[in-house]
């Protein structure tokens, strides 16, 4: 499963500290689950590059969630987006986010 992290807009060369944890903490719950994931991080700015590639879902980080229509109309139509909650992104609770990508692949 590749997803696509969208936070700040800033180039991710090296990742905030909140945003590393988030992805470790996705990654780790996907090897739980018997599933590879491959997660990246991009600013806004960033979003055309990686959404040409294959993306099966798009995460938007709490500090971004307001972008979710600007997202929704950049990103191809058939990439699903969901935003993060806050308390999932500050606890990096990994499982739950993954569990929000599921269902927002499943449902679409």
């Amino acid at each position: 499963m590749n997803i696509l992290l969208v936070d700040s807009d800033k180039q991710h060369e090296t990742h905030e500290p909140a945003t590393a944890a988030v992805m470790d903490a996705i990654q780790h719950a996907g090897q739980e689950r018997g599933v590879q994931v491959t997660i990246h991080a991009a600013g806004l700015g960033e979003l055309h590059g990686h959404v040409d590639s294959e993306v099966d879902g798009i995460l938007l980080a709490p500090q971004v969630r307001h972008l979710m229509s600007t997202v929704t109309t950049s990103a191809d139509t058939r990439t699903p987006v969901a935003r993060i909650t806050a308390r999932d992104y500050s606890s990096a609770d990994g499982r739950a986010i993954l569990s929000t990508v599921f269902a927002l692949v499943d449902h679409h």
